[in-house]
């Protein structure tokens, strides 16, 4: 019998042949790179050659009953009676969710199931839903976290013995290319499960390397369970060319490997398999490319496009740096920006993350690519920046701090890796410099978000001890919010800070600023090695906000609740060749920058994006930002035109009706403390000579697209200080 995924003869010249058209690069003379999750599809999962029966798990035996269906398996997992736990709400009852953090379940109709002889329990999302469980439909069952909770009918008994069934999916193929997903880890990938192996073959050009990187994560319950190790095994024309083994636990690890293919080239057979228990598995972004890259500075076959690094500091106010009248809390970027091309004056379009950073990525507008409130995500049918450069050749990944920036909603699409969860600042450099090093002579477009300057504001020790003589740290972040929100009361915003807040707003602030610090010492690691591979002197790195962060400035605290200039005023700066040190004083937007990058990378940009590359900005336009209130409240949106601003009710109706709310000279105003007064003609005017290109701007490009987001995305967007996630 063949070999799941066997190949034969003649399918092997028609696979080659369209692996061939997936290749990317140089021409005939230049490198040429073979992406094998291009035109991949995995073969059908037959029975179950690992050990998925049993898992050993504090309490006995986690019996695993796994069934073959579309490209993923459903695992059935029994739950005794004796299982159940008593829960604070009357009538239901809990206990430790099976498989948590696989598959990531995100609709219970779908992707979980809990049966009983005799009933099958209806799925009710208690943590999205229905914050109150005493309220919860009888007869209904919850995945929350790390629990699984069951709200019996009037009367009834727990039952003997239940079951639940989880769907695991093995991907999708997207745009021609298998994607899959292991926890946090997203990418074109082949994913292979223990006891399963893939099988194809490629023409490889002579003088080639194969390379891709090994992620695993067990399948079982976190902590309780002894894993062991994966074993990953690669052949090359029938010979053992890999044999590597990894070790596997609830959170999933991944190394990089490059195997040399034969010096002549021509065609090979691959096979990928996986050894192990019960996990789930892959080889991410597998291409085959020249043997020799070089470094990002030297290439074997000389100039290419330019490595780009977009690093994006959540929740940055501009005025953290010197340039903008800062503290010098920010040293190391300082001294990069000083050695920049900086844009004074730019502005986020939205003053919270998923609107702003969905403009970023499309080139349009809050309102026209329609990811303007939780729940929603970047459309799909939207062309990214990631996708172009992709599609352009680049190596794209995606460094993020999970929140709003996930699968979930949308922030993956043209990443070949991407990674989003949370992680200090020193793990995300250290994944960034993972992904670097992982080279394959391809130019480079990496990502890099972090949310060290937002909310919970941690300090490190570090920080502490070098800058606690000049700001005190208090301890308790959570304490000292309640105490300012519980003082604030119903109305969270206010025209004046309450005496009896003063000092606690002080306080407030200055973990803001110790954040600050620890992400500016994180910079410096990473810009530290970009230096020693030479990225930052043959490549760019662009330094950037989504928004800024309010300490009741004009009565708010926080982010997403105004236009005002403490939101939306963000650093920009362009360091690498030719960029020099200039100051640019025209206004800037966040919805430049796919434009600009296409710009550095020699490429056309895609013809849908608005703005336009800030490298040939030579005069002033307006600028406009989007409130996009998450809180379904009356939203605002602001008009900069020169050194003066107008902050108006954000829907057409309302800019018909003239619902100008306040107007601003920032030259001689720049902290928008006195009003132009109602007399002032020219706020109306303003209005009146935008009102077209405002109107085309509250059109959407495509509809809204939903978001379904999992019990894990929802309680890592709490701990950002969004309510109800």
């Amino acid at each position: 019998m063949a070999p799941s995924g066997w190949i034969g003869p003649h399918e092997a010249l028609v696979l080659a042949g369209i692996l061939g058209m997936a290749a990317c690069g140089g021409g005939d003379d230049g490198p040429r790179w073979i992406h094998l999750a291009q035109n991949f599809e995995p073969s059908q999962i037959a029975g179950s050659g690992a050990d998925w029966v049993t898992l050993f798990d504090r309490e006995g035996m986690l019996h695993l009953t796994p069934e073959a269906e579309g490209s993923g398996v459903w695992i059935r997992v029994p739950i005794r009676k004796q299982d159940w736990r008593s829960s604070p709400w009357e009538g239901v009852f809990s206990t430790r969710r099976p498989l948590p953090g696989v598959g990531a379940p995100r609709d219970g109709s779908e992707r979980q199931r809990l049966e009983a002889p005799g009933r099958t329990f209806q799925f009710f999302d208690f943590d999205k839903d229905l914050p109150d469980p005493n309220n919860a439909p009888k007869g209904s069952f919850s995945a929350v976290y790390d629990r699984l909770y069951l709200a019996l009918e009037d009367g009834d008994e727990l039952p003997d013995e239940a079951a639940f069934h989880l769907y695991v999916d093995r991907g999708q193929a997207v745009d021609g290319i298998w994607r899959t997903t292991i926890d946090r880890y997203t990418g074109d990938g082949i994913p292979v499960w223990p006891g399963q192996a893939e099988e194809l073959v490629i023409d490889a050009p002579p003088s080639s390397a194969l390379r891709f990187w090994t992620v695993g994560q067990s399948i079982g319950p976190a902590k309780e369970v002894p894993i062991g190790d994966l074993t990953f095994r690669v052949h090359i024309d029938g010979e053992l060319a890999l044999d590597h083994t990894q070790p596997v636990g609830s959170v999933p690890g991944r190394i990089a490997h490059t195997i040399a293919l034969a010096p002549g080239g021509g065609l090979h057979s691959l096979r990928f398999e996986v050894a192990g228990k019960a996990a789930l598995s892959g080889f991410f972004d597998p291409v085959v490319g020249p043997a020799e890259v070089g470094s990002h500075a030297s290439r074997p076959w000389g100039e290419q496009q330019p490595d780009i690094i977009l690093f994006l500091a959540d929740t940055f106010r501009a005025d953290n740096l010197t340039l903008h009248g800062g503290e010098g809390l920010a040293p190391n970027i300082d001294r990069l920006a000083a050695e920049s091309r900086t844009y004074m004056r730019t502005w986020a379009p939205s003053p919270w993350t998923m609107p702003s950073q969905a403009s970023m990525f499309t080139g349009l507008f809050p309102h026209q690519h329609g990811a303007v409130r939780g729940g929603l995500q970047m459309p799909s049918e939207l062309r990214t920046l990631a996708e172009h450069l992709r599609d352009a050749g680049y190596r794209t990944g995606a460094i993020t701090d999970q929140g709003y920036l996930t699968k979930a909603t949308g922030f993956d699409q043209g990443f070949e890796w991407f990674r989003d969860q949370w992680c200090t600042i020193e793990e995300t450099v250290e994944e960034a410099q993972n992904f670097l090093d992982a080279d394959d002579g391809r130019p480079v477009f990496l990502f890099v978000q972090t949310y060290r300057s937002h909310v919970p504001y941690t300090v490190s020790a570090q920080t502490r001890a070098e800058w606690g003589d000049r700001y005190e740290f208090v301890d308790d972040f959570f304490g000292l919010k309640k105490r300012i929100f519980e003082a604030l009361g119903e109305n969270e915003v206010q025209p004046d800070i309450p005496p009896s807040l003063s000092r606690d707003i002080e306080l407030f602030k200055n973990l803001y600023r110790g954040a600050v610090v620890d992400l500016d010492r994180g910079f410096g690691d990473l810009t530290r090695d970009l230096e020693q591979r030479g990225i930052l002197d043959a490549g760019y790195l662009l330094f950037t906000s989504d928004h800024g962060e309010s300490f009741f400035e004009h009565g708010t605290i926080g982010h997403g609740n105004g236009v005002w200039e403490e939101h939306i005023r963000i650093p920009l700066f362009v360091h690498g060749p030719g960029m020099g040190s200039d100051q640019v004083e025209h206004a800037a937007s966040l919805v430049d920058l796919p434009r600009t990058v296409c710009d550095l990378a020699r490429l056309r940009p895609d013809p849908s994006w608005l703005g336009q590359s800030l490298l040939h900005l030579d005069a002033d336009r307006p600028a406009f930002a989007f409130e996009c209130n998450n809180r379904g409240e009356a939203s605002s949106l602001a008009v900069i035109e020169g050194d003066r601003k107008v902050i108006a009710v954000s829907d057409a109706a309302g800019l018909q009706a003239g619902g100008i709310e306040w107007a601003y000279a920032l030259a001689s105003d720049p902290a928008e403390s006195s009003g132009l007064g109602p007399d002032a003609a020219w706020p109306g005017e303003c209005l009146k000579r935008h009102s077209v290109v405002l109107e085309a701007l509250f059109e959407p490009i495509v509809g809204p697209s939903g978001a379904t987001l999992g019990p894990d995305e929802r309680a890592a967007l709490r701990a950002l200080g969004y309510a109800g996630g």
